[in-house]
């Protein structure tokens, strides 16, 4: 191999497209071995020679390449990267985005996952001081397997056949190579401590451990040769440990895809999305109370990235599917139907406290530069008039940009819901026109019902005139909402 090295050092040298090139008249396993060694290097000047040598190359590349991933619940934002074996960013292009309801299909779609030799995923631990950060972990995964794996044609519809699979554009099959999940303990976190594993947050019925938590969406992975998982050295060896990876490892090898086992004499793809389904509405539900500076940067980025594809998430989470006279998925077997009920009307609380902030952040501006705020029950009439005010005085440019808006005037985050004099607060008042999240995906949502003051998202909502339609038609509860407060706006 060292002589391949020195030959592979020297062709980089010469021109390759040269008649005269010497590799040309090579053997084959000695190409093959140079190819295979340039790889290595990160030397792909072959590519470029001719159109055999690209021929000859490009499975090289393919077939050696191990694709990484790399989930930091420590980050700072909710994204998952593209690694090198080394660990250190993949190219310019290495994130997935994992904070917005918009599966981030930008890079991976067109790579030749099925062709590649292994997928490797890094998750590292959460602070269990910081118990946003287990949320953040929690997105991160679930953004991968969104963005990684064979994904459903209708995500509203429960799939029949492998004919409803979308594979995606890169791939010619949906074979996925071995996955290995290497779970790491930082320096400054650890999964577990004095012989069990951690537990960041409260559980809705039993306990669950962090790493059940960020592992558990990874039961979705189908048609891989094989999925491995590494535990730290010192992980504590406990029965429902056990079982959950063996389950995870089982799952995973199954060749049909992930929505098509329904047989009901097993656990089988209806009773892991409602389990799944289950973690999605409580984690989001805790989330509006945690404490730490992750989970303040997440509710932020919750109010930021609000839209209908989100609401039509979140709903799905909670009913589940109506599928052939079934209902698969859905939370609503795994938590206890008072506790679903509750939550259930937090949504309403949460749209509304993301429109209030906007107002209180308007607010302070003008207080902060000595102007008095003459207060507006009318969220819909607050927006313009205070915006207004600003901008007679100069002073609009405070709020930042449609993009930055949230960011410029939270740049701490969002404080909990408990100590939060901005946060809407209607569970003991019986709101009879309280906004609910839609069922199905055809009822309307309550961003269509309330476009946002500020930003908003470029993928949804983009057609002016269903808007218009569906403000008009909601519009007793638009009055009733807005102009009929359950409580005063906060001076």
């Amino acid at each position: 191999m060292a002589t391949t090295s020195i030959l592979c050092s020297a062709l980089s040298s010469i021109h390759l497209s040269s008649p005269s090139n010497p590799i040309e008249n090579l053997p084959a396993e000695v190409r093959r071995d140079i190819y295979a060694k340039c790889v290595a290097l990160r030397d792909f000047g072959l590519l470029y020679a001719n159109k055999t040598f690209y021929n000859e190359f490009i499975p090289f590349l393919r077939e050696d390449f191990v694709l990484a991933f790399h989930i930091d619940p420590s980050a700072s934002s909710t994204v998952v990267k593209i690694i090198n074996p080394d660990n250190s960013p993949w190219g310019n292009r290495s994130i997935i985005d994992a904070a917005s309801p918009h599966p981030d299909h930008s890079i991976l779609d067109a790579m030749p996952v099925d062709c590649f030799r292994s997928i490797r995923i890094l998750v590292d631990a959460p602070d269990v001081n910081d118990p946003g950060q287990l949320v953040r972990g929690w997105l991160q995964s679930n953004g991968l397997v969104r963005g990684l794996f064979p994904r459903w044609a209708d995500p509203s519809s429960w799939p029949r056949t492998e004919a409803d699979i979308v594979i995606p554009k890169g791939r010619s099959t949906s074979r996925l190579p071995p996955v290995t999940i290497q779970v790491r303990d930082r320096e400054t976190a650890k999964w577990h401590v004095g012989g069990l594993w951690n537990q960041s947050v409260p559980s809705y019925d039993r306990s669950y451990s962090d790493v059940a938590i960020m592992l558990r969406s990874f039961s979705q992975i189908r048609n891989t040769e094989i999925l491995a998982i590494e535990l730290p050295h010192d992980a504590p060896s406990t029965e429902s440990m056990d079982d959950f990876t063996n389950q995870l490892t089982s799952s995973c090898i199954q060749k049909r895809s992930f929505g098509l086992d329904l047989r009901e004499e097993k656990w089988n793809d209806d009773d892991e999305l409602g389990f799944e389904d289950a973690f999605h509405v409580w984690l989001d539900y805790l989330l509006d109370d945690l404490n730490g500076p992750a989970a303040a940067f997440l509710r932020r980025d919750r109010f930021k990235l609000w839209c209908s594809a989100h609401e039509y998430q979140m709903g799905r989470h909670l009913h589940g599917f109506s599928c052939r006279g079934i209902y698969p998925g859905g939370a609503w077997g795994y938590l206890e139907d008072q506790l679903l009920k509750h939550i259930q009307k937090s949504y309403h609380d949460k749209f509304m406290s993301a429109r209030e902030h906007v107002l209180a952040a308007q607010r302070d501006i003008l207080r902060r530069h000595g102007h008095s705020v003459a207060l507006q029950m009318d969220q819909e009439i607050g927006a313009s008039h205070y915006y207004d005010q600003l901008k007679r005085h100069g002073l609009q440019a405070n709020l930042g940009t449609e993009e930055t808006f949230w960011e410029t005037c939270y740049p701490d985050g969002i404080e909990p819901k408990s100590w939060n004099e901005n946060w809407e607060d209607t569970q003991q008042i019986g709101l009879i026109r309280r906004l609910e999240l839609p069922e199905v995906a055809t009822e309307p949502t309550a961003c269509q019902t309330f476009p946002p003051f500020i930003g908003g998202c470029k993928s949804c909502d983009k057609d002016p005139v269903l808007i218009k339609v569906i403000m008009g038609f909601r519009q007793n509860t638009r009055d009733y909402l807005f102009k009929s407060r359950p409580r005063p706006a906060r001076s």
